[in-house]
């Protein structure tokens, strides 16, 4: 991987956290398109919300919402309505993750598309402060290979330096029955090859964005 991410600057002076789909209707047990594999998450990415709040990075929690165009079949409930609607339970924030309050370095980003810029006021957020200037993505939530690949593709077509958080990303098994770790492990290996900077892990991205090691020593 080539990374342009600069080496001598502070992580925390550079980077947007996104957290995509970290949403109760992705994550509370027994809702139709749970991955009950987020829930493990949850301990590493309190440690990594903490450490952006206290650094002042900005977050972006993005949730899939109103999604009644997908193509694929297993979504039939949320043509249907059932799950992913505007304005309900079903689209928040995990209570584990959420905020105590929405404020100018941590919003809610609603999408109807798999990317977090696709049709979203996200251009117009980072164009404005504290989010302007910052110029690398830590990529963080579900599922690896809808929602992160999609907005991790369209930050490296916008020219953003990505890092790809491999333990802070999860998702389904496939339809023809390949596990969700495969699933995932193969997205990854994709990502590495032309669209992400860093791939990294929880324990080593959180030394980083606490100003605890350097990126050059990090590296």
């Amino acid at each position: 991987m080539y990374s342009r991410i600069d080496p001598t600057k502070p992580l925390a002076d550079d980077a947007v956290l996104f957290v995509i789909d970290m949403i109760n209707d992705f994550l509370l047990p027994g809702e139709p398109f749970v991955i009950d594999d987020g829930r493990d998450m949850y301990p590493a990415m309190r440690r990594l919300l903490d450490v952006a709040r206290s650094r002042k990075v900005p977050i972006v929690y993005a949730a899939s919402t109103d999604m009644r165009n997908t193509l694929l079949e297993r979504w039939r409930p949320i043509r249907d309505g059932v799950s992913l609607n505007a304005g309900t339970r079903g689209v928040e924030v995990v209570d584990e993750l959420k905020p105590a309050a929405w404020s100018a370095y941590e919003v809610y980003l609603p999408k109807a598309k798999y990317s977090c810029f696709h049709g979203t006021r996200l251009d117009v957020i980072l164009a404005n402060p504290p989010f302007r200037g910052r110029n690398t993505f830590i990529v963080t939530g579900m599922a690896t290979n809808y929602c992160c690949m999609a907005t991790t593709i369209d930050a490296f077509n916008r020219d953003y330096d990505v890092i790809f958080v491999d333990d802070l990303n999860c998702t389904f098994a496939s339809d023809d029955g390949t596990d969700a770790a495969t699933m995932h492990k193969v997205t990854v290996e994709t990502l590495k090859q032309g669209f992400i900077s860093e791939l990294v892990t929880a324990d080593q991205l959180i030394p980083r964005l606490a100003g605890k090691l350097t990126q050059r020593s990090a590296a």
